[in-house]
């Protein structure tokens, strides 16, 4: 394996940080025996090798399907053919192997400790000019994630220098770029992660702690000095922690965001099923789950197949991207297999929200999803039983007459939960979908969201948040846009300047 100590400056933490998540390490004189050429931005001898030992298959079937994969990153419309390559990458190819069709996975998502996980630096790759990423982590071979680790000392340099970089991957390497994830822009105080192309304002940092624990961890492991973890005696989930200050604050940042976003075991579920791309007025735009996201639709999906709960409230305030956490929630859920082929349904109040949240999975084209146009077409579905997601408003619920779906393999995900989803629409809801279960959105947390949708504890006690990002969050995040915030008979319209203030004032009410 390669040299660590011959790295210097920011490279060298972050790569020492991320070998000690589950990553190995090698430098370029590691990886010259693969005899890669640099116009292949893939290291194509490891990925044959994953792929007959994943599929148990021989090297010609791998090395046909893996022709089928990399067609993908020839496509003369970078984006599209990043979409693709992703799609085929998270789901595999289907080819034909003595008379049976058979679906070849290049990544191991069941047993990911079987995939080959390195962290490589000065990476160099070949397009109309070339390219050389500070790190990257490679996946069986496919630079998945690359990271631009910027000197802080450097007069005039921090982090946006490294999302500049990634705006020229397209034209100057696009190759490379259509095998990309997402990527990471870290400066020695703090790490923000994006899309590359992207604006410096669609990087955000990743500041949750929850440890991804669905695999072996290797942050777990009790001789692993990374960082300090624990398990939370509330939510029994476990966390890391880094360096604080005495008042709680985060001393380390960058770090916080490394070993948070990294993980193996991370990396892998958002390639599965955290990427979206979304089509918007004959533009593709190419998003990736925010920390909060991914933390309540995981949070959500671990409840349903693993937990006896069977609700729980999301508090996620204005401008946190509930319609993508939604949409994010959904795939995951249907994607499950021991939920064998769930239905989901996304209730709302009103139709602006039906055709906003809508609109959502229509411009991200997801499967099987459609809106239901009345409540005769409410009956159907119900009647039918069919897989997939169904957007529709709670107010039709009321005129079902006995129509009732008993399987317990439907989800309802129900948005402003605050408004109308108390009484009589509870009620009916309750008496169509008795062994749902179901999650409450909110914006806007009041004590009647608490006491309908708060699962009940072993303890006795109710649950307030199954997750929460509150206003407070997003007064961390930055969050600079006006948040209309209505509690009660009162509503806010906070700007930038009030956003504080007026936190304060509706946590007194």
């Amino acid at each position: 394996m390669g040299n660590l100590s011959e790295l210097k400056g920011v490279e060298r933490p972050v790569t020492e940080w991320i070998s000690k998540m589950g990553w190995t390490f090698k430098s370029n004189k590691d990886l010259n025996i693969y005899e890669r050429p640099f116009s292949n931005p893939i290291i194509e001898r490891i990925l044959i090798d994953k792929t007959v030992e994943i599929n148990k298959i021989s090297e010609v079937d791998a090395k046909r399907a893996i022709d089928i994969l990399l067609q993908n990153i020839n496509n003369p419309v970078a984006i599209l053919g990043n979409e693709k390559f992703l799609e085929k990458l998270a789901t595999g190819v289907t080819i034909t192997i003595k008379h049976n069709d058979v679906t070849v996975q290049f990544i191991d998502f069941d047993n990911i400790w079987v995939n080959d996980f390195i962290v490589t630096n000065q990476y160099w790759v070949q397009g109309f000019s070339m390219v050389k990423t500070d790190i990257v982590l490679l996946v069986n071979g496919i630079p998945v994630v690359p990271i631009e680790a910027k000197q802080r000392a450097r007069k005039g340099t921090n982090w946006m220098e490294g999302v500049r970089q990634f705006s020229t991957y397209e034209q100057r390497a696009d190759r490379y770029f259509m095998c990309h994830a997402f990527g990471v822009a870290c400066n020695g105080h703090l790490t923000k992660y994006g899309i590359p192309g992207a604006s410096s304002s669609y990087f955000n940092e990743w500041k949750s702690t929850l440890l991804d624990t669905n695999h072996e961890n290797p942050v777990l492991d009790p001789t692993n000095d990374l960082c300090t973890s624990y398990q939370d005696a509330d939510d029994g989930y476990w966390y890391f922690d880094v360096e604080r200050l005495p008042n709680g604050e985060v001393l380390e940042r960058m770090k916080m965001g490394i070993v948070g976003l990294l993980q193996p075991a991370r990396v892998l579920d958002i390639i599965q099923h955290f990427l979206v791309f979304e089509r918007n007025d004959g533009k593709v735009i190419k998003k990736v789950a925010r920390y909060q996201q991914l933390r309540a639709a995981n949070k959500i999906a671990d409840r349903v197949i693993h937990s006896d709960l069977n609700q729980g409230i999301i508090w996620h305030t204005q401008g946190s991207g509930k319609s993508l956490t939604m949409l994010y929630t959904a795939y995951k859920l249907r994607q499950a297999q021991e939920l064998k082929d769930p239905t989901i349904y996304i209730v709302v109040d009103r139709k602006d929200l039906r055709e906003q949240i809508g609109g959502t999975f229509d411009d991200c084209m997801f499967p099987n999803s459609r809106p239901i146009n009345n409540i005769g077409d409410l009956k159907y579905i119900i009647d039918k039983c069919p897989a997939g997601v169904f957007i529709t408003t709670i107010q039709k619920f009321r005129e079902l007459g006995d129509v009732q779906d008993i399987r317990d393999n439907v989800i309802v995900l129900i948005d402003e939960a605050h408004r109308t989803q108390y009484g009589d629409f509870q009620m009916e809801l309750q008496a169509v979908l008795p062994n749902a279960k179901k999650f409450a959105f909110t914006g806007t947390p009041i004590p009647k969201t608490h006491e309908v949708f708060g699962a009940d504890q072993e303890n006795g006690k109710k649950e307030y948040y199954l997750d929460r990002y509150s206003i407070q969050d997003a007064i961390d995040d930055g969050a600079t846009k006006p948040i209309k915030y209505t509690f009660g008979p009162i509503e806010w319209f906070l700007d930038k300047d009030k956003l504080k203030a007026g936190y304060d004032e509706i946590m007194r009410i």
